[in-house]
């Protein structure tokens, strides 16, 4: 019963390392996540700045009719960064769960159950 009792104890503490290893994956994800995202949209509206450049300059050699098309090319190529920056807006304003209340709620939760172990120990122990 006693080596029952030190493998429950064990185990409580194996339970608080791996929540407190999965709040430090989580928080490493987030940023993560956060910075490539952040990096993948400056590259496209780079990426974009760069094509109305060269429609623009195309469009200085180009007939009227062409010039509408490019110019309208230039306005949807315009829309999309535009989108693209309201995004980037988004991930760069998103702030990180706080999940510290949900780790100590967790690490609450074993150490009842480590003082229910001590409780069932002590009460083996009295018999």
């Amino acid at each position: 019963m006693q080596e029952q009792i030190q493998e429950a104890r064990e185990e409580t503490q194996e339970a608080k390392e791996e929540t407190r290893e999965a709040l430090e994956m989580r928080e490493e994800y987030y940023e993560d996540y956060r910075e490539a995202k952040t990096d993948e949209l400056k590259d496209k509206s780079k990426d974009i700045d760069k094509r109305i450049r060269d429609l623009k300059k195309t469009a200085k050699d180009v007939n009227d009719d062409a010039k509408s098309d490019i110019e309208s090319a230039i306005s949807e190529l315009k829309q999309e960064q535009k989108d693209i920056n309201n995004r980037l807006r988004e991930i760069q304003s998103m702030t990180k769960d706080d999940w510290s209340v949900s780790y100590e709620e967790v690490n609450e939760a074993i150490t009842r159950i480590e003082a229910e172990i001590d409780r069932v120990a002590e009460s083996i122990s009295e018999n």
